[in-house]
């Protein structure tokens, strides 16, 4: 879904991703009940950014089962390559929001930075990743 910034808190100002037309142009509608599902997984703590150094869109969730992974788009509606472990469970148990932000990125974008928290013992950590092109 998308709203502007200023109407956040004005549920009727929100548009929802229902798809894309014969052009691949996405087409937003303001009824709920028409979303078109993004990517089929368990999703929690999403964040999704654009990267310079791959040209594509970047998302990292906590997926169910606990691990962090990181997928690549060419659009922020998809589609979206296969989910790649970033961090497991084995590493960090407990981990959750793993939010990257676009200012924290070096070499161009193929160093990436993001937060991970984890519950127990709790903290959070500045992490980051290499991305290699495929």
């Amino acid at each position: 879904m998308k709203v502007p910034e200023t109407e956040i808190e004005h549920l009727g100002s929100y548009r929802y991703f229902t798809g894309t037309d014969t052009g691949g142009a996405p087409i937003w509608s303001p009824d709920m009940a028409q979303a078109a599902t993004v990517v089929n997984d368990t999703v929690g703590e999403l964040s999704v950014v654009w990267n310079t150094y791959l040209n594509r869109w970047l998302m990292t969730y906590l997926r169910g089962g606990g691990n962090v992974v990181i997928r690549e788009g060419l659009n922020p509606w998809g589609p979206w390559g296969k989910p790649i472990d970033l961090v497991t469970q084995v590493g960090f148990p407990g981990l959750y929001g793993p939010y990257m932000n676009p200012k924290y990125v070096e070499d161009g974008g193929q160093t990436i930075y993001f937060c991970l928290s984890q519950w127990g013992p709790y903290a959070v950590y500045w992490m980051k990743a290499y991305l290699v092109k495929g």
